[in-house]
């Protein structure tokens, strides 16, 4: 075999240390402490490196596989909420109009339909009735109700994509909680996952 990475274990299957070289070279290193080694594209050797995996050229035991997962898996799933927040927060298409959605803009909207809500109530003549899009251009109502409309419209819209993230995060922490594998895990897509949404 040509050169390549070789891990020593001795008779308890413990890894020694490890050299990159080629078989005639590894068997010189074979002493009383080293009776044998393996390249990480070879298989386990019947009981010797039962509790080892190759991961990233290394040897690793089960329990340290088992934490590396988990702490990509936590990782993994970090990145899909920051990406589901993220997306959260971008401007709207509703009523071909692109429109802020940020947490300002959400206040403004929840704020604005309370007013209206009340001056309706109060029997009191509710003024300014526009809102600035996204792209900063000037939109207008004849009619408070109209505007009212409008705004719960957008509120619902906003609160509707808010729980398609939800829905599509729990789908993605889901997939990625049924994975086996570090290499699986680092695979996965997450922008795939929110595609529909971004």
């Amino acid at each position: 075999m040509p050169n390549m990475i070789r891990y020593f274990y001795n008779s308890l299957g413990t890894i020694t240390h490890s050299i990159t070289c080629d078989n005639e070279t590894a068997q010189l290193q074979l002493n009383g402490d080293t009776v044998g080694y393996i390249t990480p594209d070879q298989p386990i050797i019947g009981n010797v490196f039962r509790d080892y995996k190759i991961v990233n050229n290394e040897f690793v035991s089960k329990t340290i596989q088992n934490g590396l997962l988990n702490d990509y898996l936590k990782d993994k799933k970090n990145e899909i909420t920051t990406m589901a927040n993220f997306l959260h927060i971008q401007p709207i298409q509703y009523d071909n109009k692109l429109l802020d959605a940020d947490e300002i803009a959400q206040q403004n909207i929840y704020g604005k339909i309370t007013e209206l809500k009340n001056n309706i109530d109060l029997n009191i003549t509710s003024t300014n009735l526009f809102w600035k899009d996204a792209n900063n251009l000037m939109h207008t109502w004849n009619t408070p109700s109209e505007y009212l409309v409008w705004l719960q419209g957008l509120f619902n819209a906003i609160t509707t994509r808010r729980t398609n993230l939800y829905a599509l995060s729990w789908q993605g922490k889901a997939e990625v909680e049924s994975m086996s594998t570090i290499e699986q895990i680092q695979q996965y897509d997450v922008e795939a996952l929110f595609q529909s949404i971004a």
